[in-house]
């Protein structure tokens, strides 16, 4: 059984970027889609 799994990014995010998607999240689901996203920055809860 395939996951879907999408992971988005925000392209300001200093510590979560495409590179860090890409050796960990994407190499545990290998068919996930990547999406980043402009202007975005993480906001602390």
């Amino acid at each position: 059984m395939e996951t879907e799994v999408k992971v988005i990014v925000g392209q300001e995010d200093p510590a979560m970027t495409a590179e860090v998607v890409k050796e960990t999240w994407m190499r545990r689901y290998p068919n996930a889609q990547l999406e980043s996203i402009a202007s975005a920055v993480p906001y602390p809860m």
